[in-house]
C-alpha cells in the first residue's frame, strides 16, 4: 500500500511538473520581443507600435476611409540598440504610454505629444 501512495504522488509530481513548463514555454512564446512590438492604448480604438532598437513610436489610426500610422517621436536622444532594447507598456491608468530602456534603465512617459523622462533606479 504504501508503494502504491509513493507511486501515485510520483506520477502526480510529475504531471504538475509538466504543466508548469508547459505553461512556462507558452508564456516565453507569446511575449518574446521582436524589432516592432504593439503596445494598447486605453484612449481611442487605435494601438502604438514601437521599434524596440530605437524607441521610435507610432499609432495605428484605423476605422476611417483609410489606415493611417502617425509618427509619434522616440525618446529624446536615444540611441539605436539590439532588439528589445526599448520596450513599451501601456499605461493601466489612462492615455500614453510608458517606455524603458532595457540596457540602461531609462524610462518616459508619452501621450504621443510629450515626452516625460521618469529617470532610472538608483540602485540603493
Amino acid at each position: 500500500m504504501t508503494r502504491m501512495l509513493a507511486l501515485m504522488i510520483l506520477i502526480g509530481s510529475l504531471f504538475a511538473a509538466t504543466s508548469v513548463i508547459s505553461q512556462e514555454a507558452t508564456s516565453v512564446e507569446t511575449n518574446a520581443v521582436g524589432r516592432y512590438m504593439a503596445c494598447e492604448n486605453h484612449q481611442g480604438g487605435n494601438f502604438y507600435w514601437v521599434d524596440t532598437t530605437c524607441g521610435k513610436l507610432w499609432c495605428a489610426e484605423f476605422g476611417k476611409e483609410s489606415n493611417d500610422w502617425k509618427y509619434l517621436g522616440q525618446v529624446k536622444d536615444a540611441k539605436a540598440g539590439i532588439v528589445g532594447t526599448y520596450i513599451p507598456f501601456f499605461n493601466k491608468s489612462g492615455g500614453g504610454l510608458f517606455m524603458l530602456n532595457t540596457s540602461t534603465g531609462e524610462g518616459w512617459w508619452t501621450n504621443g505629444k510629450d515626452w516625460k523622462p521618469l529617470g532610472k533606479p538608483s540602485g540603493k
